[in-house]
């Protein structure tokens, strides 16, 4: 019950830190968008022996260096929700809309930790059906993205409820 006296105050804007992590997130995806490539080529040639996990070149070491960190960030952001909480929905977000951007943020946060955790497992084992998990979550991973930000715009110019200055203004 010690719990019970304790005021609950739902912030109007996301903690600074949040905003800072969430776009340090968007721009390690869209590195690793552009070294995925590369690193599935070599993940290739581990598999047909033409080269040795021990020999692993620059590309595919920044590459997992970014899942990594992926990783880690999200694991802040998520004790950041916790501690500081989340805005709640704007005044003109019907049910259906609650429903939807909860089902893609938390497939977004789950998404961004198993990505990581079968790239990683899959590029030291070379085992090739994680190796395909992997590429299935970053395709679902697209999905998502694509799913928030059309959210997003719908939030913006048709309701016009400015919710993008949640995630951009450093109000604490």
């Amino acid at each position: 019950m010690m719990f019970a006296s304790k005021s609950l105050i739902v912030p109007t804007h996301y903690n600074k830190f949040h905003i800072l992590i969430h776009w340090i997130v968007v721009f390690v995806i869209l590195l690793q968008m552009i070294t995925g490539d590369k690193i599935a080529l070599e993940f290739l040639a581990l598999r047909n022996e033409t080269i040795t996990n021990n020999g692993n070149t620059s590309n595919s070491q920044f590459h997992i260096l970014g899942g990594v960190f992926i990783f880690l960030l999200m694991a802040i952001r998520i004790f950041l929700r916790i501690k500081f909480g989340v805005p709640i929905p704007t005044k003109k977000t019907n049910a259906l809309l609650k429903f939807l951007s909860t089902f893609v943020h938390l497939g977004i946060y789950f998404i961004l930790f198993a990505i990581p955790i079968t790239g990683l497992l899959a590029f030291s084992t070379v085992n090739i059906d994680l190796s395909i998990a992997h590429k299935i979550l970053v395709n679902i991973l697209y999905l998502f993205i694509i799913t928030h930000l059309i959210g997003v715009a719908y939030h913006q110019i048709f309701l016009g409820d400015n919710i993008m200055q949640r995630i951009t203004s450093w109000k604490s």
